[in-house]
């Protein structure tokens, strides 16, 4: 049977000594900051990169077409 990926690193982390598990979760945390950077970073190169027209006509097709409620 394979194991998922969580569940090899959660084996893993069940062999390690408790003072290692620190470097993992600080490993862990800095992982995390960087993705949510990179997508805060991703975010920011996409903002205004549609003219006022084609914001205009993206809203006009949202509100006819995706709000509204199907009986």
């Amino acid at each position: 049977m394979n194991m998922t990926a969580q569940e090899a690193i959660m084996a893993d982390l069940e062999s390690l000594p408790a003072t290692a598990l620190q470097s993992v979760a600080d490993f862990v945390h800095q992982m995390r900051q960087r993705a949510a950077a990179d997508r805060q970073a991703a975010f920011d190169a996409s903002f205004g990169c549609m003219t006022k027209d084609e914001a205009d006509a993206f809203d006009r097709v949202i509100e006819e077409g995706c709000e509204r409620v199907e009986p």
